[in-house]
């Protein structure tokens, strides 16, 4: 729950609000006990061994992690060092894409959401959260109308530089896979419209690095884009993104390699839909 609470001590925090979509439809039909089950299990799995990570590795970070409804809130603690919140962001990143990454492959269940950064309070143990940082990511995340996670531009004046430097700076941090795409003019790949879509996390770049079977992911997507016109809409905005996530871990080497092969499946998979890569890596 949110709202007021004696003692209060406010934080400077990263926070991601990550909505599960269509969970509606988790809740309808023959089966659905056993589904929402399975996501529950899975997330809570994932969240509970990024936790410890977390606490082994940078217990500073203090990550604490919350389930509102059908949302999954995540936040770590910012420092006062601008270096190490860059490196701190590019953790927290890596974890999000890593979420949505399984979810959709291994659960079918998409996610959409937003990470901002400001003044919060989240105790996990009274399930508390309050804080400007918790509104500014809840409403930004209204408006990450297809499977991806928005990173709120306010970030950008938070760690003092420009959008294309923000991006060029968590990219470059080695040891983590969730890097950021924005398709305005960073990284020189964006095609059509969307070169003028936001900030976000790179959540499809882990398929160019692991091995689970995508099958399942693009018939699921298939399925999902031909039950009605909305549905539809939000596909193709997917697809956009997933032809972007190609190029991008193309021209920077990530699927060289060993993925050539992974790279040549998933573009010969986006060809069914019209979305072939070939012609622009």
């Amino acid at each position: 729950m949110t709202g007021g609470h004696s003692g209060i001590a406010y934080q400077n925090r990263l926070v991601a609000v990550i909505d599960v979509m269509g969970f509606r439809e988790l809740l309808k039909g023959p089966g659905v006990s056993a589904a929402l089950q399975k996501f529950y299990e899975e997330t809570f799995e994932f969240l509970e061994a990024k936790g410890q990570i977390y606490h082994q590795t940078a217990s500073d970070e203090a990550f604490r992690k919350l389930f509102v409804s059908d949302s999954i809130v995540l936040s770590v603690l910012l420092s006062d060092d601008r270096r190490k919140n860059i490196k701190i962001a590019a953790r927290f990143f890596s974890a999000i894409s890593f979420l949505q990454y399984m979810l959709a492959v291994k659960s079918k269940v998409w996610t959409r959401g937003a990470v901002s950064a400001g003044s919060l309070y989240i105790n996990e143990q009274a399930n508390i959260l309050v804080g400007s940082a918790f509104v500014q990511a809840f409403e930004l995340e209204k408006i990450a109308d297809y499977p991806r996670i928005i990173v709120d531009p306010r970030l950008c004046q938070i760690f003092g530089c420009t959008p294309h430097k923000f991006v060029e700076e968590i990219n470059s941090v080695d040891g983590y896979s969730g890097k950021l795409i924005s398709p305005n003019g960073v990284n020189r790949i964006a095609f059509g419209a969307f070169r003028h879509e936001a900030i976000q996390i790179d959540w499809f770049g882990h398929a160019f690095n692991r091995r689970e079977r995508l099958d399942s992911f693009f018939d699921d997507l298939k399925q999902r884009a031909s039950l009605d016109q909305k549905l539809f809409k939000k596909a193709g905005r997917l697809l956009e993104y997933l032809r972007e996530s190609v190029c991008l871990n193309t021209k920077s080497g990530a699927a060289s390699g060993p993925s050539g092969k992974r790279v040549a499946m998933i573009d010969e998979r986006l060809s069914e839909f019209g979305y072939s890569t070939s012609e622009m890596t």
